[in-house]
């Protein structure tokens, strides 16, 4: 999971927003993620990668 949620990451600090839209192969809205969401789920040393 690190490698998808660090590109997430990355495409959030890069845009500069706080959130990042999840759609389903049809293009229908799933939900929304935060940095903070995303760094809930991954390891400690992970984060500070990013």
């Amino acid at each position: 999971m690190a490698r998808p949620a660090k590109q997430a990451l990355s495409i959030l600090k890069e845009k500069n927003i706080n959130r990042l839209a999840v759609v389903n192969e049809k293009g229908e809205l799933e939900g929304l993620l935060t940095p903070e969401m995303i760094a809930k789920r991954l390891p400690e040393d992970t984060i500070a990668e990013t």
